[in-house]
């Protein structure tokens, strides 16, 4: 047992040493697993969306409510691109903002499915809403660490390219 608790301590020394040496690194390592896990995934989804009856939806119907769920999945694997490309923190910004059009479209859709006007039983949309959060809260952390390597762009040198 204790040999467990020491090789779990490491891995999160090492986790947390690769943080602090590269956010970016680890906030796209973050992006890609959630942007791959979440389509591979949305089968779940699509089941949670058949559940829904259009007919007691507020505002928008089931076929909407999948459209908000596409975005959500085409802005994740868009955000997947955008935080492998940082190079400056014109990228970064860039990566932020796709993981946040990402978070936009899946509040979204996560409200619609949570709404129990929305369901016949939260059983048919438990799974969905379970693995939206997940979903949401690690775009959140790659924002949160795309925006820590501002602080050590902060402490770098400018590159001044000469001809």
């Amino acid at each position: 047992m204790k040999k467990v608790i020491v090789i779990i301590q490491s891995m999160f020394k090492n986790i947390w040493h690769a943080i602090k040496e590269s956010p970016k690194s680890v906030g796209a390592f973050i992006t890609g697993f959630n942007g791959l896990f979440q389509l591979a995934i949305s089968t779940e989804h699509i089941q949670s969306l058949v559940t829904i009856t259009p007919a007691q939806t507020a505002g928008v119907g089931s076929q909407g409510i999948g459209m908000f769920f596409f975005m959500f999945i085409l802005m994740g694997l868009v955000a997947i691109f955008a935080g492998t490309r940082i190079v400056d923190k014109n990228s970064i910004f860039r990566a932020c903002l796709t993981n946040i059009l990402a978070i936009a479209a899946g509040t979204y859709y996560f409200l619609q499915i949570s709404n129990p006007d929305t369901y016949i039983s939260f059983g048919h949309v438990q799974s969905s809403f379970i693995l939206m959060i997940i979903g949401l809260l690690l775009y959140g952390l790659s924002i949160v660490l795309y925006l820590m390597q501002i602080k050590i762009y902060k402490k770098e040198q400018p590159v001044i390219y000469e001809d």
